[in-house]
């Protein structure tokens, strides 16, 4: 079912499996060397998780992994820096 403001209806109790509404190149911008493609990925990350109250697990893993890497990266862009 489908609320007025288009996005899918979701049960408060129900996992849910986030992976499936990610935009499709999510993968491709969070990888992405520009940083304002991994911007954009993080933001519509951000915008699902704010909508979703249960992720499932492998969802949750997916995600969580993801971020990691993104932390790391940061991280040593940071670091490295002259």
């Amino acid at each position: 079912m489908v609320e007025e403001g288009g996005a899918p209806d979701i049960d408060q109790y129900e996992p849910v499996d986030i992976l499936s509404m990610l935009p499709k190149d999510f993968w491709e911008k969070l990888k992405a060397k520009q940083w304002q493609e991994r911007k954009e990925a993080l933001d519509s990350l951000e915008q699902l998780l704010l909508q979703t109250p249960i992720l499932e697990r492998e969802s949750c893993e997916k995600v969580v992994h993801a971020l990691e890497n993104v932390r790391l990266l940061a991280r040593c862009v940071t670091q490295h820096r002259p």
